[in-house]
């Protein structure tokens, strides 16, 4: 589910320091190992694009890495959707 509080477009292209708040499963897709082991981690991450309805994860915003660890690519994903983290600051840059 989509955090309702956060304005993630006007946050695109910027740094949002977020945990990760993994779901199980959504939609009947189940969390990936190597991704779970990510759950608890503070994580830097920039809202690339909003989800449109006939994607994964409908109305959502895909969030990447920020900075240059890439820990999501380490876990074998490049994005990760709004409704897996809450945002910690919204200030962004550092």
């Amino acid at each position: 589910m989509m955090d309702e509080k956060t304005d993630w477009a006007s946050l695109q292209y910027r740094t949002v320091a977020c945990r990760l708040t993994l779901r199980e499963t959504y939609l009947g897709m189940s969390l990936k190992t190597e991704v779970a082991a990510l759950r608890g981690a503070v994580v830097h991450l920039t809202p690339l694009w909003q989800c449109e309805d006939d994607e994964r994860y409908p109305g959502e915003w895909a969030l990447g890495d920020a900075r240059g660890h890439d820990a999501l690519g380490e876990a074998g994903i490049s994005w990760i959707a709004s409704g897996d983290v809450t945002v910690l600051n919204e200030a962004g840059g550092q």
